[in-house]
């Protein structure tokens, strides 16, 4: 499923990177200004409001005990908490929108043994059908895949072979 940048994506991985409040601010604007047509139409035109729920879920992650038995009970927060436990639940569609990221913003390369990004998906084995959803996912997020430097398709992978993801 090919996903745009929301905030629920953002938090986890300003939460992974172990962003500050000022880290996540520079990088809203230099999504907005690099990365808008990447960005979930809901907040197009509303940075602020993008930055805000990016916080929220940052935070809940952060102290997700002290959310599970405080802030529950409040009513506003109750769908905010159910759109993150969904997240958290259903990451493995992001793994390529967070690769995206740290290619972007951290690292030139990201490497992963096939097996593994398989299971992420929760397969075992390849099939014609999680192939074709890698391949576009590939494509929609302008990435590419290296085996030992060279440029191969996701078809040529062999399951044990370690796959390093790059940007165009």
């Amino acid at each position: 499923m090919i996903e745009y940048y929301t905030p629920e994506q953002l938090a986890y991985f300003c939460y992974e990177e172990k962003y500050d409040l000022l880290k996540v601010n520079n990088l809203v604007e230099k999504i907005y200004r690099e990365e808008y047509s990447f960005i979930n139409k809901n907040y197009h035109d509303n940075q602020e409001l993008f930055l805000e729920e990016i916080l929220m879920y940052q935070s809940f992650l952060t102290y997700e005990e002290l959310y599970d038995n405080q802030v529950k009970h409040h009513i506003d927060i109750n769908n905010h908490l159910e759109k993150y436990e969904k997240f958290i639940n259903d990451f493995s569609p992001n793994f390529f929108l967070i690769t995206r990221l740290i290619l972007l913003y951290h690292r030139k390369y990201r490497v992963i043994k096939l097996r593994t990004l398989l299971k992420k998906f929760g397969y075992k084995k390849r099939s014609p059908f999680i192939i074709q959803k890698i391949r576009d996912n590939v494509m929609f997020y302008h990435l590419k895949i290296y085996i030992d430097g060279e440029l191969v398709n996701i078809e040529d992978c062999d399951l044990d072979d370690m796959i390093t993801f790059r940007l165009y």
